[in-house]
C-alpha cells in the first residue's frame, strides 16, 4: 500500500540513512500533506517562485547567446520579447522561465528542420499558432480586426439568431482588444432555448473562430 511505502522512506529518512530529493506542484504538495502528513513533514520544503519579466528575459538573452555560438541560429531581441508577451497572455497553465524555454527551443527545432537559422516575429508567431491553435489575427497589432466580416462568419452559421451573433461578437472584439483579464475565462455563456434553435451551432460557431 502507498502508505506503507511512505513510512518505510520516511523511517530512513528520520534516521538519516536515505536523502531524497522530489519536487511537487502547490496542488501536489497540499495533497501530500493531508494524506501523507508524516512523510510530508520530513522535507524540508523550498519553494520557488516564477521569475519577474527582467529575469525571464535575462534567461532569453542567454539562451539565444547560446544559439547564436553553439547553433549559428540567432533570435531576435524583439522575438524574445515577442515570445513572454505572447505566453504569458495566451498560456497561463504553465510559468516562466520553463514555458519560455520550452517555446524557443521548439522554434530553434523549427528552424533547423527548415535549414534557417534566423527567428524573428514572423517565427514566433508561426510557432505559437501551430502549437495553440490560435488565429494569426488575436496574436499580431498590425491586423484589424474587420467587424463586417466578424458578423458575416457568424450569421452564416447561426442563422435567424441576432442578439447569439452580436453577443459572440462583442467576446471577440473584446478579447482582440486584450481588455479580458488573462488568470480568468474570456466569458462563460450558456445558450439556452429549445432543441434546434441554434444552441449547439453558437458553440461550435465561437469554438471555431477561435
Amino acid at each position: 500500500p502507498e502508505n506503507s511505502v511512505a513510512a518505510f522512506f520516511q523511517a530512513f529518512m528520520q534516521q538519516g540513512k536515505l536523502q531524497m530529493i522530489g519536487e511537487a506542484t502547490p496542488q501536489e504538495l497540499e495533497s501530500m500533506r493531508r494524506l501523507l502528513p508524516g512523510f510530508a513533514a520530513s522535507f524540508q520544503i523550498v519553494y520557488l517562485e516564477e521569475l519577474p519579466e527582467k529575469k525571464v528575459q535575462t534567461i532569453f538573452h542567454k539562451l539565444a547567446e547560446f544559439a547564436d555560438k553553439n547553433l549559428n541560429i540567432h533570435i531576435d531581441r524583439d522575438a524574445q520579447t515577442l515570445t513572454y508577451r505572447l505566453l504569458m497572455r495566451y498560456y497561463p497553465y504553465e510559468s516562466f522561465p520553463g514555458k519560455g524555454i520550452k517555446f524557443l527551443g521548439r522554434c530553434i527545432n523549427d528552424v533547423q528542420i527548415k535549414q534557417a537559422n534566423h527567428i524573428n516575429r514572423k517565427v514566433v508567431i508561426e510557432n505559437f499558432v501551430a502549437q495553440t491553435g490560435m488565429p494569426e489575427l488575436f496574436l499580431r497589432d498590425d491586423l484589424l480586426l474587420d467587424q463586417s466580416e466578424l458578423r458575416q462568419f457568424f450569421e452564416s452559421r447561426i442563422i435567424g439568431q441576432p442578439e447569439a451573433v452580436k453577443r459572440m461578437g462583442e467576446i471577440v472584439k473584446i478579447f482582440k482588444a486584450g481588455l479580458n483579464n488573462p488568470h480568468k475565462p474570456i466569458a462563460t455563456l450558456i445558450f439556452a432555448g429549445p432543441t434546434g434553435v441554434g444552441k449547439t451551432a453558437s458553440a461550435k460557431a465561437l469554438a471555431d473562430y477561435f
